[in-house]
């Protein structure tokens, strides 16, 4: 799955999109492909695994989502 290119939300600038992403990116490291598209929102796969599948609303959302799965064997 290619990373989707941002774009702009209701709520959120293309750019906040972009550095959201970024933010995301530097936190979780390589392991993780972070990309965001307009009907699913924000979404994480671990290691190119399309079956980890995770998405949220919104980066910090997201964030937290992968925190609890990280422990999980997800």
């Amino acid at each position: 799955m290619s990373e989707a290119a941002p774009q702009a939300t209701d709520s959120r600038s293309s750019e906040d999109t972009c550095k959201a992403l970024e933010v995301l990116r530097l936190l979780w490291g390589d392991e993780y492909t972070f990309g965001y598209d307009p009907d699913r929102g924000f979404w994480v796969i671990k290691d190119g695994r399309i079956g980890s599948l995770l998405t949220a609303d919104a980066p910090e959302e997201l964030a937290r989502l992968l925190e609890e799965a990280e422990g999980t064997g997800w």
